[in-house]
């Protein structure tokens, strides 16, 4: 295991993970202005709950697309929105611990090619 590699996915799961919070918790807003009709928290962000919302997006429009049965089987809409959305979460963290990955062997890649291009000091 990377451990730069768990900490980036760590982080990019707390900040989703906030991001997905901070909408949920957001004060009703007014439809013609979208202005909140009270303030927000004090732990509540505007880029946050802009992020939770393209986080939700996609399960989202799963969700509208099988509009039909979420209808007749409606005691399933939530479980199944919740679960594409952490679904969603753990492929962001899976992406982003495989670029630190990606990016940590490169560089071992990058310093062996270096140290085989330098002479060795005390030869010729």
């Amino acid at each position: 295991m990377n451990r730069n590699g768990l900490i980036w996915a760590g982080v990019v799961a707390v900040v989703c993970t906030a991001a997905v919070v901070t909408l949920i918790t957001w004060p009703p807003t007014d439809w013609i202005t979208w202005q909140p009709l009270s303030p927000p928290s004090w732990w509540q962000f505007e880029w946050l709950a802009g992020l939770g919302f393209w986080i939700c997006a996609l399960p989202g429009f799963v969700i509208y697309k099988f509009d039909a049965f979420f209808a007749a089987n409606e005691s399933l809409r939530y479980p199944v929105a919740s679960s594409l959305v952490l679904v969603e979460v753990l492929l962001f963290c899976f992406c982003a611990y495989g670029l630190v990955v990606l990016s940590d062997v490169n560089a071992a890649k990058a310093q062996q090619a270096v140290a085989v291009d330098r002479p060795k000091k005390g030869a010729g």
